[in-house]
Order: structure tokens, then sequence, then C-alpha cells
């Protein structure tokens, strides 16, 4: 399977990231890599995703949104 982000998820990704940047550095860069890892794990297991999971986090809720149909 193929994991891709969206511009929605991409830029949602950014405002993390900027949220968590202005105190915390190194939590911003943690936080990109656990998201990046989470998407990548969805192509060898899309089933491990909750459907409409949503995390809560400081700077909101975010949650990873997969399809399971193959183009």
């Amino acid at each position: 399977m193929r994991v891709f982000w969206t511009s929605e998820a991409f830029a949602d990704r950014i405002v993390i990231w900027d949220c968590l940047e202005e105190c915390h550095p190194q939590a911003a860069v943690r936080r990109d890599e656990l998201l990046s890892a989470a998407a990548d794990r969805l192509a060898d297991f899309p089933e491990q995703g909750g459907v409409g999971y949503a995390s809560p986090y400081p700077c909101g809720e975010y949650g990873v949104m997969i399809n399971l149909e193959n183009p």
C-alpha cells in the first residue's frame, strides 16, 4: 500500500510543528518523527490505524486518517 500526505495533512503537520517549536524545539522534532514513523508503518500494516481517531494535544487534536482502498 502507498501512503502519502495530503496537502491538508501536511499543513496540519506544519501547525503542530510551529506550535511545539515555540516552547520546546526538541519536542517538535520528536513529534514530527513519530508522525512520520506512524504514516510509514501504515503502508505495511494499514489495519493498525483507528477509524476517525484523533489524539488530544496542546495544539488541538490531530490524527492520521487512512483510506484502505488501493489506487
